[in-house]
């Protein structure tokens, strides 16, 4: 059985990508591996010998980012080139989940982003997160992926896991507010763990080794997405459009970042469905969830 590090373990990504992996995951949280600690990371790798290595860790707070400079990149930037460094010691495979935050700096674009676009990071986070992914690559040069996605969302997973998202925040403020006020002018992909997750999982046992977009298809702004959500959930709370100036948000945030999959796509592995199909499992997977614990 191959053995695979998941950093990262409770979050949504890594909660997700360990179930899937079931015995074959090692699930490391911070309590359990600081990835800031060069000796600790190098001292755990050695003991665990590793196959595969997926750091689904990140210090992902855009906001406070801006004012937590040092601590952003101290997790995003020292902490992969510690577990990059590792991973190659061990000749283990190195996949580094990074974000559509690379692209969006420049303006007008209505097409997907490849992979060998020009990158146009525009916050403390992004920035640290494309730095991220150059280091990944320097410090494993052989055995490398950077798996870039979006808009990561999960279902809660009962007394495992309570996960914070877009979709779980909406509801939440749906079934409280008289209207909800949504930015209407940042279009990217959202995307459901799940898929990604088995897409990242599909890759991982590959040697097709590179940077690679992931996400599920389509795109929508988070108007879009709101809107269609609580279409799905049957509730009727109005939704106005705002713009991310009126949103004031304290970091820049990409207007289009749609990340093209063709380069995923043509690999023939685990399918990306639409987003829209992707929030109906979301809906349908909460739906059976809330029915199953009245009925217990």
């Amino acid at each position: 059985m191959m053995r695979t590090v998941v950093l990262g373990a409770n979050g949504q990504l890594g909660h997700t990508l360990c179930k899937k992996l079931g015995k074959a995951a090692i699930g490391l949280t911070r309590d359990k591996l600081d990835i800031t600690d060069r000796d600790a990371v190098l001292l755990a790798f050695s003991e665990i010998r590793p196959d595969v290595v997926i750091n689904a860790a990140a210090y992902t707070n855009v906001d406070a980012a801006e004012t937590n400079v040092e601590l952003c990149n101290l997790v995003n930037v020292e902490g992969t080139r510690n577990l990059a460094e590792a991973s190659a010691a061990m000749n283990s495979v190195f996949v580094q989940v990074s974000t559509d935050y690379v692209f969006g700096g420049e303006g007008g674009r209505a097409t997907g982003h490849r992979e060998g676009d020009e990158t146009s990071p525009q916050g403390v986070y992004a920035k640290s997160k494309l730095a991220s992914e150059q280091i990944a690559f320097e410090a494993n040069p052989k055995k490398c992926f950077v798996i870039r996605t979006c808009g990561l969302y999960a279902n809660n997973d009962g007394a495992d896991a309570t996960f914070k998202n877009f979709p779980s925040t909406i509801l939440r403020l749906a079934a409280t507010l008289p209207e909800l006020r949504i930015v209407s002018d940042q279009i990217c992909t959202p995307s459901f763990v799940p898929h990604v997750a088995d897409a990242i999982l599909a890759l991982a046992f590959t040697t097709e080794f590179g940077i690679y977009h992931v996400t599920n298809r389509g795109s929508a702004s988070w108007y879009d997405f709101a809107t269609e959500l609580l279409k799905m959930a049957g509730l009727g709370t109005p939704v106005k459009a705002i713009s991310t100036e009126e949103f004031g948000a304290v970091a820049a945030r990409p207007a289009y970042s749609v990340l093209d999959t063709l380069k995923y796509d043509a690999l023939e592995l685990s399918e990306l469905p639409t987003w829209q199909k992707a929030l109906h499992e979301y809906i349908s997977h909460r739906s059976r969830s809330r029915e199953l614990s009245t009925s217990t």
